[in-house]
């Protein structure tokens, strides 16, 4: 037991001292030639290591949708491998002081195991919103939003690739 714990001790120092550092979000195309249609997406906007979330503008029956759409992996969950979203995945978001509820939208998710064979949850949610809101969440200039109990602030950066998007996309 101690021989695994000395062993062990630098990589937890070592992890405790990582700060959480979002990805750059970007702006991308994709053209699925089975189905012959093009997505867009702007994201990633990360919330922590395990759950980031971006809006997407593809198509359905010839007419634009735009989702946003939350992806979790419990296997880089810092507070928990198990399910997170499954009862409670309202979304809501507070656009420069103003509050509105996007809807509880629909949840999917899988168990999976990691190399070492421990479960984790990997959670999907997908809320389909208005050409409207996404252009009203473009304009914010302070956002911040809650899904299920997780709380999250967009950056500076992740407002401006949004704000990109809709010039470009809407």
């Amino acid at each position: 037991m101690n021989k695994l714990w000395f062993s062990s001790a630098p990589i937890i120092l070592f992890l405790s001292s990582c700060a959480f550092t979002p990805a750059t979000p970007t702006i991308e195309t994709t053209y699925d030639p089975y189905l012959e249609t093009e997505m867009i997406t702007a994201g990633p906007f990360d919330i922590s290591y395990a759950l980031s979330w971006d809006v997407n503008k593809g198509t359905s029956d010839g007419d634009s949708v735009y989702l946003i759409y939350f992806t979790r992996n419990g296997a880089l969950d810092s507070q928990s491998t198990d399910w997170l979203y499954l009862e409670n995945h309202e979304l809501y978001f507070l656009i420069d002081n103003q509050s509105y509820h996007v809807g509880s939208g629909s949840h999917d998710g899988n168990v999976m195991t990691t190399s070492s064979g421990s479960p984790y949850a990997l959670e999907t949610l997908s809320y389909q919103v208005k050409p409207e809101f996404i252009r009203k969440l473009s304009q914010g200039k302070s956002i911040s939003g809650r899904v299920g109990s997780t709380e999250f602030t967009m950056s500076s950066e992740q407002l401006s690739i949004l704000e990109k998007f809709v010039s470009r996309h809407l």
